[in-house]
């Protein structure tokens, strides 16, 4: 049976609402065609309207801290950036594949925590998950409750009622549509002693439970429940607006006042006039945090500005199918996007979706900052910031920046830059691929990296955006007057162009494109330059103070030999495991690598820790494939005091043991 659940709630979850609901699959597979599909759903025929003021704080007075951090992000960014989102794993795994990032937000679902479902075999795991997702990989997380009717579930194979939603499928696992239930929810409510009511706070209490263990966790939740009602094809929905907003009300309630449950950020889905007069389904403001499309039309903003302008609140979209054209947000700015589970592969073009992915006007996993001490921007109540600039540090994640790169940091001159989008020069150098410069739309354009001193470049990689250059030259100059031209490209490709040999001095590095490959201007990410000389950099960890879990008796190879320069020497532990070495760096350094030289006794599962405090510990590297000899884990991006190898498995019976940690 538990395979065969499996595959049922796989069936169920392919369509969240009805089939007649759901957006259609782009037939085009180009970006141009997707792109300009999704400025229409971005955009509207009506007149732009801004909220007056965005209200900042939460209904709940007594949000905790991180449900008030996380509201506060939203506000802060909403109108400038947008926070990618998924529903399923695999879907979330695909798409890191494709484009190297990962959607912020992961959404989870409340469907099999119901007393049918686990009587039927359902092992759920989604509460854990969500609290992995947002402890140890610092994500967002949105929960939705496909709520089965708490009664009066028909559990037949086929009703006719339901052949436009499931095909007729009306058996129990499809009992969150109207058409697979007889669930009377005015009658219900009507009264609150009967068993259909005690039914309803079941199930609610059920799921308090597990909202409860996020809020112990200290996950804050985006709270989508009885989403897309006035759809009406779930029970929710099914007799009308008014049953529907006192069902809301009577969960707010009981989540809120009977459960003290502080972490929610109530989501309630708005068709703008879609199914109808919207505004008879709405809750109202005290019950609402933010207003959220599922599977937008061109209309949606629109309508969204006539039914909530006034409101102050931020809108999202909680469900999609084709993503929304991220540069548009002079036109709609939604808050944020969600992928529903299986949808986007078939609804976007490949390239479209690491075009979006990869725009510095999109908040991923790898960019968000840290939401558990975010600092909010703005007052609580406060109208957006027509000045707001992006505060790289805060805004754009760590820096992925490559050891060796010559450019980093280094002022940067351009011919243009493109209007409006805030793509500006500083960010070919500022160590971040997920920012970028943007020209004008025209030939030729130009870039000028001033290296402060001359130096010889051996090799230039470069990080196209889509937006690329066909032809350009790259040329090095003393004096920015004569320029000594290093490579010629005819019919680039892009992505990342990296080319070496090149080995010709100069202070300056031009890049200068004669021809675009696109209608765009030129769009580079980071551009980075090296030389032939090695860079040493000095060893951080050289002669400081070492701790370690246990030292091998009578030999002699004490904590302090892992970090006395001497390769010939060695710290070694006893034949257990775990064990560890600390280094103490005696003040907070910026770590971007570290180099273990093992003995032949090396762990073959460890992890790389670092800490600023010697008590909470953040992982920076594991492995569990360990395989000895010299290992080098370069391109971190840390700040810390202390620094930890922390060997979980030994590869040998010996114990661990290190010649030399080098810190750099």
């Amino acid at each position: 049976m538990r395979y065969l659940f499996s595959l049922l709630v796989a069936l169920a979850m392919v369509s969240c609402g009805g089939s007649d609901n759901k957006t259609e699959p782009l037939a085009s597979s180009s970006k141009a065609s997707q792109s300009a599909l999704s400025s229409s759903l971005m955009s509207s025929s009506s007149a732009s309207v801004t909220n007056p003021a965005l209200n900042k704080s939460l209904i709940n007075p007594a949000a905790t801290p991180e449900a008030k951090n996380l509201h506060g992000f939203l506000a802060d960014h909403f109108g400038h950036r947008i926070i990618s989102g998924q529903y399923g794993a695999e879907d979330i795994q695909w798409i890191k594949e494709l484009t190297g990032k990962t959607p912020a937000i992961h959404g989870f679902d409340f469907m099999d925590y119901t007393p049918v479902r686990k009587a039927n075999g359902a092992m759920p795991a989604d509460t854990e998950n969500a609290i992995d997702w947002v402890t140890n990989k610092k994500g967002i997380v949105q929960f939705s409750w496909h709520w089965d009717a708490p009664a009066d579930a028909y559990d037949e194979a086929y009703r006719e009622d339901c052949k436009n939603v499931t095909g007729g499928d009306a058996r129990w696992w499809k009992a969150f549509y109207s058409c697979a239930s007889n669930f009377d929810l005015t009658d219900a409510l009507n009264n609150p002693d009967g068993e259909k009511y005690k039914a309803i706070l079941r199930d609610i209490d059920l799921i308090a439970i597990e909202l409860g263990k996020l809020q112990a966790a200290g996950v804050p939740v985006l709270w989508r429940p009885l989403h897309e009602a006035a759809g009406q094809w779930f029970w929710w929905g099914k007799q009308g607006p008014e049953a529907s907003k006192r069902l809301w009300k009577l969960l707010h309630e009981r989540l809120v006042q009977t459960h003290g449950l502080n972490n929610l950020i109530w989501i309630w889905n708005d068709y703008g006039s879609e199914h109808g007069n919207a505004m008879e389904w709405y809750p109202g403001n005290d019950y609402v945090d933010i207003i959220a499309y599922d599977y937008p039309r061109a209309s949606s903003w629109s309508e969204y500005q006539t039914n909530h302008g006034t409101s102050n609140k931020i809108f999202g979209l909680a469900e999609v199918s084709q993503f929304p054209n991220v540069e548009n947000f002079s036109n709609a700015h939604w808050s944020f996007f969600i992928g529903w589970n299986g949808l986007i592969q078939n609804s976007n073009a490949k390239s479209f979706i690491k075009w979006t992915y990869n725009s510095n006007k999109v908040f991923t996993l790898e960019s968000l900052p840290d939401l558990k001490n975010y600092v909010r921007r703005l007052p609580d109540t406060a109208a957006p910031d027509p000045t707001y600039q992006p505060d790289p540090d805060l805004d754009f994640g760590p820096r992925d920046n490559p050891a060796g790169n010559l450019a980093f940091g280094k002022s940067v001159e351009v011919s243009s830059t493109e209007a409006e989008f805030g793509n500006i020069a500083d960010y070919l150098t500022d160590g971040r691929s997920v920012t970028r410069w943007s020209s004008v739309y025209s030939d030729p354009q130009w870039l000028i990296v001033d290296l402060e001193a001359p130096v010889t470049v051996d090799r230039i990689e470069i990080l196209w955006q889509s937006a690329r250059a066909s032809d350009y030259t790259l040329e090095v100059s003393d004096d920015k007057t004569n320029w000594t031209i290093l490579k010629t490209v005819i019919g680039g490709k892009g992505s990342v162009d990296d080319w070496g040999n090149l080995a010709s001095k100069g202070r300056y590095v031009r890049l200068s494109a004669s021809k675009r490959a696109t209608v765009y201007g030129i769009s580079i990410f980071e551009i980075r330059v090296y030389n032939t000389t090695p860079i040493v950099l000095p060893n951080l960890a050289l002669g400081k103070t070492v701790t370690v879990s246990s030292t091998e008796a009578e030999f002699g190879n004490i904590a302090s030999n892992a970090v006395d320069g001497d390769n010939s020497t060695r710290w070694s532990s006893i034949y257990a495991d775990p064990q560890w070495i600390t280094v103490d760096l005696d003040e907070v350094k910026t770590i971007s690598g570290v180099k273990i030289l093992w003995e032949s006794a090396y762990a073959k599962a460890y992890k790389i820790q670092t800490s600023l405090d010697n008590a909470t510990w953040r992982d920076v590297f594991t492995t569990t494939t360990g395989d000895g000899a010299t290992d080098t884990i370069d391109n971190l991006t840390e700040s810390a005091r202390y620094v930890r190898i922390y060997c979980d498995l030994r590869a040998t019976k010996w114990g661990n043991s290190i010649y030399e940690i080098t810190l750099y």
